[in-house]
């Protein structure tokens, strides 16, 4: 009796002390595997950190290395294989960089930054087709802050469209972004940029004026508006905007100013199509223009050799611009003009070209 009991007591002692040992293990794996995670997710936080220095000090050969260590202890974060692609980009090491994202992309299409970057290594092996289309998908996805970000993404592809030639998509972008005004200042002169670069000056003067009503010492600006309004044959406020810029411009601003100052008195004084003439003065300054295309032509041959009906034009033009044939046809006066603004815009190339043979090329935008 004594015996069995004695070895009941034995027995259950020797399952409380393995129960102990078993959760003694249980709590020292549990410890281990929590030091472990601790540690791998500190590595991976240096390397990452590591990474981000080395791209933001122009290493990104370094920050390529720094990335895959922190993705030795966590091969699939997301986040640390999006850095790693972003410094094979800077790295100049696209195809891998391209393989990466495109792998990012399956598991989150919406990523604004993945398609960003897919968009600007399409643009750099000059596939346009997928550029715009990983663009158009950047500014539609998701952002940590997405007004600005996709702001930002949407000037990139308007720019990239514009030195691509596809003006009309770009400008439908450019309305687009105006539909909601960013605020800035500077965000808006770099629209207004934009779009007189497209050639669509009215609405660059627009954008241009409503900056310059809260800033009207900002000659740079005003240069710009002046350079705008010359370019749409708005001569006369040309002339006014450009001569406050040149007042007031730095001497590097100032010495643009006056070179577009000239041209705008030029246009001022030259244009036959002024509202407010007497036939008599639109012949007498039609005659003036014609004189000058005619020097220009001689000058600028055989340099840049002119058509061969050129000549013949030029006689016919100088034929009829005379008051009487001028008050017979009004046409005449818009032909004439046309014809010299147009010999103007063909001998742009050549050498020597005065104010005044700059004036007569913008003489055509009013006559088109």
């Amino acid at each position: 009796m004594n015996d069995n009991w004695a070895i009941h007591v034995r027995r259950r002692w020797a399952g409380t002390i393995l129960l102990v040992i078993a959760a003694l293990l249980i709590v020292t794996c549990q410890a281990l595997t929590s030091s472990w995670q601790q540690k791998r997710a500190s590595m991976v936080r240096s390397w990452s950190q590591r990474g981000d220095a080395d791209l933001a000090a122009a290493k990104p050969g370094d920050a390529v290395a720094d990335y895959r260590n922190g993705l030795a202890y966590a091969h699939d974060d997301q986040t640390l294989l999006l850095r790693l692609a972003e410094a094979l980009v800077a790295a100049a090491q696209p195809d891998e960089a391209e393989s990466y994202l495109r792998s990012l992309h399956e598991s989150s299409p919406g990523s604004g930054k993945i398609n960003l970057l897919l968009a600007q290594l399409s643009a750099r092996r000059s596939d346009v087709v997928d550029a715009v289309r990983y663009y158009r998908a950047a500014v539609l996805g998701d952002w940590p802050d997405p007004i600005p970000q996709r702001l930002s993404v949407r000037m990139e592809l308007i720019s990239y469209l514009i030195r691509n030639h596809r003006d009309a998509e770009a400008r439908a972008e450019l309305f687009a972004v105006t539909a909601e005004m960013p605020r800035s200042p500077e965000q808006r002169v770099e629209i207004a940029d934009l779009f007189r670069s497209l050639g669509d000056y009215n609405s660059a003067i627009g954008i241009y004026r409503q900056v310059l009503a809260r800033d009207r010492g900002n000659a740079a600006l005003r240069y710009k508006l002046g350079d705008a309004l010359l370019q749409n044959s708005e001569f006369r406020d040309a002339e006014r905007e450009l001569a406050q810029a040149a007042s007031s411009a730095t001497a590097s601003q100032n010495a643009n100013a006056q070179q577009e100052l000239s041209v705008a008195r030029s246009a001022v004084r030259l244009d036959p199509l002024a509202r407010g003439l007497s036939v008599s003065e639109e012949s007498a300054r039609l005659s003036t223009v014609l004189q000058l295309v005619a020097k220009r032509i001689d000058s600028c041959t055989p340099a840049v050799p002119p058509d061969v009906a050129d000549r013949s034009n030029l006689q016919a033009a100088m034929e009829n611009a005379s008051a009487s044939a001028l008050g017979s046809d009004p046409q005449n006066l818009v032909r004439a003009v046309a014809f010299a603004a147009k010999i103007e815009q063909r001998f742009q190339g050549c050498k020597g070209a005065s104010p005044e043979d700059r004036a007569i090329a913008l003489l055509s935008r009013e006559s088109e």
